[in-house]
C-alpha cells in the first residue's frame, strides 16, 4: 500500500469516503500488460498444471483498490494481501476454481 495512502486513511477525517481512496488504486489493465511476459509463460505450462490468477476476484472493477468498499485494506504490501483480503475475496474464489477443476 502506498504510504500516501495509509496516511490518508489514518489521519484524514474523510477517511470513510471511498471517493477519498480513489488515488490508491492500480489500473487493472496496465497490471495485466507490465507482466504480459510472466502470463504468456503461464499460459504455456502444460494443461495439467493449474494456475489461479487471484487478481480478477481482488479487483472487481478496471481498477484495484487497495480498500474494499467497507474502507478495509486488501494488500498488506506490494506484493501480499491482507488476511481480510484472503478470507473474503480470496478463499471463495480459489475454492470455486478447485472446484471447478475438480480438485476438490
Amino acid at each position: 500500500i502506498p504510504l500516501f495512502c495509509i496516511r490518508k486513511k489514518i489521519f484524514s477525517s474523510k477517511s470513510k469516503n471511498i471517493e477519498y481512496f480513489k488515488d490508491c488504486s492500480y489500473n487493472k489493465i496496465k497490471f495485466y500488460e507490465e507482466n504480459k511476459k510472466i502470463y504468456s509463460l503461464i499460459n504455456e505450462l502444460p494443461k495439467k498444471i493449474y494456475f489461479f490468477d487471484p487478481i480478477p476476484s481482488i479487483c472487481l472493477e478496471k481498477n484495484c483498490e487497495q480498500f474494499d468498499k467497507e474502507l478495509k485494506p486488501l494488500y498488506h504490501d506490494q506484493t501480499h494481501f491482507t488476511d481480510y483480503a484472503n478470507k473474503k475475496y480470496l478463499y471463495p474464489a480459489l475454492n470455486k476454481f478447485l472446484k471447478n477443476k475438480k480438485l476438490l
